[in-house]
């Protein structure tokens, strides 16, 4: 709900945890059973975190409780993921073959979409839209081209704009994103798969 920030932060001679900090509060708190955690994401109703550490993807609820293994992931940094409206979490590997679904409660990931071998291309950061359906993703081609692409219910891909970042969704069209330094906002049609107008400048310099 935009009320809490979630982070991944070390403390000298500790290893990596998930921190959380309502944005009225000063403190940030640890998640316990986060340790050597290297990206996080929220569940959508913000009572969970998906997160990752070597070789597994997790999940915890921030009541508490143990973090519960959801399933194996390959080992290295980079991995990135997406909890569903529908109970799913969308992921990807490290080095951008494919993006991968797999049930929150546990399971055998899924394919869904897989890139061309030998491309160039590198497939990141899956971001579900509201339905739980719908997802944004960014495509590299090569290593000087990416595009943000929009992945439908059916299965098809359609892209809808270049950049070379990974990209957020803001309710109810704007996609979120960077271009040559400066944190832009870009509205679509989501019949259409396609931009409405020109980028809006939110913010800049970003890295």
């Amino acid at each position: 709900d935009g009320s809490t920030v979630g982070f991944v932060a070390f403390r000298p001679g500790a290893p990596s945890r998930i921190f959380v900090r309502p944005l009225g509060d000063e403190m940030a708190r640890e998640v316990p059973g986060t340790d050597g955690a290297t990206s996080m994401f929220w569940s959508p109703d913000g009572l969970s975190l998906g997160f990752f550490v070597t070789g597994q993807l997790k999940r915890v609820d921030l009541a508490g409780g143990a973090a519960v293994k959801v399933c194996d992931v390959p080992v290295g940094i980079g991995l990135s993921g997406s909890w569903g409206r529908q109970g799913d979490i969308l992921f990807a590997t490290v080095n951008g073959d494919r993006i991968s679904r797999v049930a929150a409660a546990g399971s055998v990931p899924v394919d869904v979409i897989v890139g061309q071998p030998d491309s160039g291309g590198r497939l990141l950061w899956p971001r579900y839209l509201a339905d739980g359906r719908r997802f944004i993703y960014t495509e590299f081609i090569g290593n000087s081209q990416g595009r943000i692409m929009l992945a439908k219910a059916d299965g098809s891909t359609t892209p809808i704009v270049d950049a070379m970042s990974q990209a957020q969704w803001i309710e109810p069209d704007w996609v979120v994103f960077v271009r040559e330094g400066t944190l832009v906002a870009l509205r679509v049609d989501l019949a259409a798969g396609q931009p409405v107008g020109d980028p809006i400048s939110i913010m800049g310099p970003v890295a």
